[in-house]
């Protein structure tokens, strides 16, 4: 199963990067579980590992990274995510889920070949959560 190849090749990059995840399978895959240290908060992230239509998926969610408090503020929170997805999408979108959490997201396409786009697609996005988490202090306040 191509899954299968893709989790040991996934799993053989995390150990030579010294970079240990919690793994947990599910029906058509594995997710892999992990954090980010903020310093003054830890922000979750999780990598989903699947097959569509034959080919391999992998999509990486950093969750929660903030709230949109109430329904009063939504609209400038959506104009935030709308303009920094405008300047800082490079495959990271921002969203804001129905239960108003606001979460980045990355799907690409994965084979066992190309496993280190997954690890380096959590560099990128850790660097991106560091960097989105101070401009929402800056904007909304401490999340």
């Amino acid at each position: 199963m191509l899954v299968d190849s893709i989790n040991r090749a996934f799993n053989a990059v995390l150990l030579e990067r010294s970079f240990p995840l919690k793994q947990e399978r599910i029906a058509n895959g594995i997710i892999y579980k992990g954090k980010i240290d903020l310093g003054t908060k830890a922000i979750p992230f999780a990598i989903s590992v699947t097959m569509e239509h034959g080919q391999g998926i992998a999509q990486l969610i950093f969750h929660p990274i903030a709230y949109c408090d109430s329904e009063k503020e939504r609209l400038r929170w959506l104009h935030f995510v709308n303009e920094w997805n405008d300047a800082y999408g490079t495959g990271y979108y921002l969203c804001i889920a129905k239960n108003r959490e606001v979460y980045m997201r990355y799907v690409l396409s994965v084979s066992e070949q190309t496993v280190d786009q997954i690890f380096q697609g959590i560099i990128l996005g850790s660097n991106l959560v560091k960097h989105v988490a101070k401009e929402i202090e800056y904007q909304f306040g401490t999340q």
